[in-house]
């Protein structure tokens, strides 16, 4: 017996070693093959979660633009006869259509994905290869330039922003008078969200407020598309350069649906696009301040025909939103196993197996037994049968289906972490081993989505799980609080060690998300675990595989 506790455990502590050191490389690979590989498993096993979290974030969208609707209507009811309002839905509406009516042909919508930690300065689109999207193509929305497309799937390709440590591009400003490089501000706190052009000849000076756009030089960018605003200039050691602190024209809240810049649009360039729209802006602002009543008279009747005809066109939309939002969050409750289909394990016979001579196993030892030992006891192992295992593996895919699904809708600072769910309950039925291996594969699921940290989330999870497996008896007994801690001490672990390991964030950014944002998602997702527990008990409860 002896023997086989000690090879269970060298099983348990090699694959363990086998899942950490896999993890190492992974982390430890050049970028390229952690893209590749990533890319490959989101094309294979992992293309039913890829299409359910793109469909997810589809509804989101289309949710929160319906919101969004509804608030602008409300307050054009109460703003009707203002220029403010008319001058504030006029913008919104060039907006809207005009930087796509402006570029014509040449460009391909996308919606954002929801982020995951790792990595908050990319982002994933939800176009791909399938509509001709590659590497290289720039990302725009009508404020300006947002990023690059740096890898690309089938449906669904990865992004860097202009806030990433590795974007550059160059730009001049709007006169060409002055030529330099724009790349991040690498400061703390709020001045980490600038950027500075870097390079820029001593004799060329600009002043606060001028226009920086892209510069069409390195073939990725073409001419003209609005980076940023000159804030002032920085003191620097080099003499011979000027460099400039830029507001970017893409504020990150702002970022919302964006356009790719296909090859044959960059080709013909982008001149006039943007600027044409400024001075569309100019000449509006103008015609407003100089217009009298009668013109105040005429806005009135053309706004209330735009809004006719925009109600008109967004009414099947919006039917087509609530048709798909409640197919979504609409879900059946099968999870519980109704009382008459339980079945009670049987007792076994108390009379144990009859021997020849006509005596039961039982007094056959008991017999047999030395008078001053103590009476034999009989453990009965029970084995849970193919129904509990059917259980628990529904259970786990229950929760990895959530997390693609149900978390981007109610995506935040703050979020539920199903993953980290489903890893738990999961490991409580194994050994620590192939718990280890569960955690493993359900973090190499997660850095498929996001391979900017591909490595760290199976690294973490393999070595979660197998605690959690060797610390069963302690927390997942019935007490539910107990159950509750050690999810919330799992999760905020967690969330440590991704930020570490992905390097996301320092100084004061860096305490906030520890100390706040962490702790309050830990125990959202603590609160759902004890509330999966008590109700789906059947489905979660910690019995051995």
């Amino acid at each position: 017996m002896a023997r086989n506790v000690r090879g269970e455990g060298r099983l348990d502590t090699g694959l363990l070693l086998v899942c950490v050191a896999l993890s190492v490389l992974a982390f430890l690979s050049p970028r390229r093959s952690r893209e590749d590989f990533a890319s490959m498993l989101r094309a294979s096993v992992l293309s039913p979660l890829v299409q359910l979290e793109g469909r997810t974030a589809t509804v989101r969208a289309a949710i929160v633009a319906r919101n969004d609707l509804l608030v602008t209507r409300g307050r054009a009811v109460a703003d009707t006869l203002s220029l403010r309002a008319i001058s504030d839905e006029n913008a919104t509406m060039r907006k809207l259509l005009g930087l796509a009516a402006r570029l014509q042909d040449g460009f391909v919508p996308a919606e954002l994905l929801p982020v995951r930690g790792g990595d908050e300065f990319s982002m994933q689109l939800t176009a791909g290869s399938d509509v001709g999207v590659q590497a290289f193509q720039p990302v725009v929305t009508a404020d300006g330039l947002v990023g690059m497309i740096v890898s690309v799937d089938r449906t669904t390709s990865t992004a860097l922003t202009w806030a990433h440590p590795d974007f550059r591009v160059s730009a001049m400003s709007a006169d060409q008078n002055a030529f330099g490089i724009v790349q991040p501000h690498l400061a703390e706190g709020a001045e980490r969200w600038l950027l500075e052009m870097r390079g820029v000849p001593f004799r060329a000076k600009l002043d606060s407020g001028t226009l920086i756009v892209s510069s069409g030089l390195g073939a990725t960018y073409p001419r003209g598309i609005p980076v940023g605003t000159v804030i002032g200039e920085l003191s620097t050691p080099e003499k011979w350069a000027r460099t400039y602190l830029v507001q970017p024209a893409v504020l990150p809240e702002n970022i919302g649906p964006v356009l790719v810049l296909l090859p044959s649009r960059a080709q013909r360039g982008v001149n006039g696009v943007w600027t044409s729209a400024a001075a569309a802006d100019s000449a509006a602002r103008a015609m407003a301040a100089a217009g009298d009543s009668l013109a105040r008279v005429v806005a009135l009747d053309e706004l209330a025909a735009r809004r006719a005809a925009f109600d008109s066109l967004t009414a099947d939309s919006l039917a087509l939103a609530d048709t798909i939002g409640g197919g979504m969050l609409t879900r059946p409750d099968t999870a519980r196993t109704p009382d008459s289909a339980r079945v009670m394990p049987r007792r076994p016979d108390s009379s144990g197996v009859r021997t020849p001579g006509g005596q039961s196993a039982g007094n056959e030892a008991s017999r047999h037994q030395s008078p001053g030992s103590a009476p034999l006891m009989r453990v009965q192992h029970q084995a849970p049968g193919i129904g509990s295992a059917l259980r628990a593996w529904l259970g786990f895919l229950l929760l990895l289906t959530a997390h693609f699904s149900v978390r981007p809708l109610v995506a935040g600072r703050a979020s539920i972490d199903f993953a980290v769910i489903a890893v738990l309950f999961s490991s409580v039925r194994m050994r620590p081993g192939f718990a280890a291996l569960t955690g493993f594969l359900t973090g190499l699921a997660l850095d498929a989505m996001a391979p900017g940290s591909f490595g760290a989330s199976a690294l973490v999870l393999s070595l979660i799980a197998f605690g959690a497996s060797w610390l069963k008896a302690v927390f997942f007994a019935d007490h539910v609080a107990l159950t509750g801690l050690f999810v919330f001490g799992a999760k905020w672990l967690f969330d440590i060690a991704m930020t570490l390991l992905a390097g996301v964030g320092s100084g004061v950014s860096l305490f906030v998300s520890l100390l706040l944002w962490s702790p309050l998602s830990s125990a959202l997702t603590a609160l759902v675990a004890v509330v999966l527990l008590v109700l789906f008990r059947p489905l979660y409860r910690p019995q051995a595989l």
